[in-house]
């Protein structure tokens, strides 16, 4: 049953740019479904979870930083799956994450300490980012021009700040979670 709950949030994510190609509304307003979303479900969870939530100042200010980021990243995502499509922006965006945040971890947080984690992460990423390659093309040969890649890789970018942010502030995932949900 854990199991099944913790593939929730993947499941939801995976969903997610599925069903936004297939409304074809405007980013704005998918941005304010996913507000009151996430709005919904940190409500839910606080009145079953119901737990005592304590920062400072600087933390919630910093946390409202990382959330605006976070606006802007997902922003900039859904305008992706519009000029690239979806099936080629979420394995760029999703390598590119899992790269930056891997080698952040590594390089910042002392991450992969032994020899062997570093050997084998770096082996991880290149498997990624030769996956990420691989489902990304097309079979139709048209090529996209670098100005619809640039939202990705910029929004992209903001998106793996966040995770940085969050490895940094030290927070336990309910003073983030809550932080993040209600700012909207």
């Amino acid at each position: 049953m854990i199991f099944l709950i913790a593939i929730i949030p993947a499941l939801c994510w995976g969903i997610n740019p599925l069903l936004v190609g297939k409304i074809n509304g405007h980013s704005e307003n998918e941005m304010f479904g996913m507000g009151i979303g996430d709005g919904l479900i940190a409500l839910i969870f606080w009145l079953f979870s119901q737990p005592t939530v304590t920062i400072s100042g600087v933390t919630f200010g910093l946390a409202m930083i990382s959330g605006a980021a976070w606006a802007i990243g997902q922003l900039g995502q859904y305008i992706s799956y519009r000029l690239l499509g979806v099936s080629k922006t979420m394995p760029i965006s999703t390598a590119l994450q899992l790269v930056g945040t891997s080698l952040i971890g590594v390089l910042m947080f002392g991450e992969w300490g032994s020899s062997n984690q570093k050997i084998l992460g770096l082996l991880a990423i290149m498997l990624i980012v030769a996956g990420s390659a691989l489902s990304a093309g097309t079979s139709d040969g048209r090529k996209k021009g670098f100005s619809c890649y640039l939202p990705l890789l910029m929004t992209t970018l903001v998106i793996g700040f966040i995770v940085v942010f969050l490895s940094w502030l030290k927070l336990t995932h309910y003073n983030f979670f809550y932080l993040r949900c209600w700012e909207y």
